[in-house]
């Protein structure tokens, strides 16, 4: 039996497969706006209108970015339950191997699966160094 217990609305959340990426609005926005003003950009340069006419595009591309609002992937309360989950410190969130999903583990469970991987000869092996140059060579 866990120390901990979740509720009936997270486990129905957690069993309807979440998928999403736990970023916050503001970072998925922040790691978009450059790529995409750095095509804009670069698509600006290859049009042939004048620096009027550039100018206004560039000017009407600013403001539609900045009043778009991202949708989000899941609901308000997921988001709360999901960071409640993730502020205890008997479990650990992680990101899954495939999809855009989370995986919630005991903590105990958790250190003795990855302490199971490292201590497994078959699963990884150190990597050997190849001959180092030699100082005066």
């Amino acid at each position: 039996m866990m120390p901990w217990s979740i509720t009936s609305h997270p486990v129905l959340s957690l069993n309807n497969s979440w998928q999403y990426c736990p970023t916050t609005l503001s970072s998925t926005r922040k790691m978009l706006a450059p790529d995409f003003f750095a095509s804009f950009k670069s698509a600006l340069q290859k049009c042939e209108a004048n620096e009027k006419s550039k100018n206004a595009m560039r000017q009407q591309v600013s403001t539609l970015f900045l009043q778009h609002k991202p949708q989000t992937t899941i609901s308000e309360a997921q988001g709360r339950e999901l960071m409640r989950i993730q502020k205890m410190k008997d479990i650990v969130t992680l990101p899954a191997d495939k999809g855009r999903s989370t995986v919630v583990m005991d903590k105990t469970v958790y250190m003795e699966k990855l302490q199971g991987m490292l201590g497994d000869e078959n699963a990884w092996r150190a990597q050997e160094t190849r001959g180092q140059r030699q100082q005066g060579d």
